[in-house]
């Protein structure tokens, strides 16, 4: 049987609830674009965004986990 958890809300909140073995990553996360509370506001400024939740990420995942990124290629 599979399961399937959604979280809604603030990632960083979520991980350390977490326990590892996922085999599924969905990321909406920062464009540098200001389009959510939190997201940096100049594409320059996401390298400072990732490396939390990269960390995150790579403590979660599965060995033969996927890490999907959702995009967007809208403008303020």
């Amino acid at each position: 049987m599979t399961a399937l958890r959604a979280h809604l809300g603030e990632a960083a909140d979520v991980y350390p609830r977490l326990l590892p073995g996922y085999t599924l990553i969905v990321s909406d996360g920062a464009y540098g674009i200001g389009g959510f509370l939190g997201d940096p506001t100049s594409p320059r400024k996401l390298a400072d965004w990732y490396p939390p939740h990269l960390a995150a990420w790579d403590r979660l995942a599965a060995p033969s986990s996927s890490l999907y990124f959702w995009y967007n290629e809208g403008t303020r």
